[in-house]
């Protein structure tokens, strides 16, 4: 078999397991796109992987798990307010606009993953995916 048949049955394998069109994965590989959140955690839990948030300060500290999208958010809004830093700050700082910001905090809207990124490590938080820890029971 070669090469581009073998990405091709990975994409559809990957497309299958996960819920997700070969098209868009393939699109994602390009470049062309990029996937929501919800799509990429479905996607990260469909090969064993989980997207989380940890610590800048503690390395490999979880501090979130983004399948819980609204525990996530809360614990970048608390910190937020805890480190003394207003919504406008947090858009200058960060790049993201007010109105995305106020969208995720009242729940209407989930963040671009990019975006989220870029909240996260403006708050000296790091977004990564990591294997999930299977028990041995």
């Amino acid at each position: 078999m070669t090469a581009g048949k073998q990405r091709r049955l990975n994409h559809r394998l990957l497309a299958q397991v996960s819920g997700v069109s070969s098209n868009s994965i393939y699109s994602w590989i390009k470049g062309k796109r990029s996937p929501c959140i919800r799509t990429l955690i479905r996607l990260a839990e469909a090969v064993g992987y989980e997207l989380i948030i940890i610590d800048g300060g503690a390395p490999e500290t979880v501090v979130a798990s983004c399948e819980n999208m609204r525990t996530a958010m809360s614990l970048l809004f608390d910190a937020r307010r805890a480190r003394g830093i207003t919504m406008e700050e947090l858009s200058a700082r960060s790049g993201v606009s007010l109105n995305s910001l106020y969208a995720w905090q009242n729940e209407s809207q989930s963040p671009q993953l990019q975006l989220l990124v870029a909240v996260a490590h403006t708050l000296r938080f790091r977004v990564i995916l990591r294997p999930v820890e299977r028990s041995n029971s």
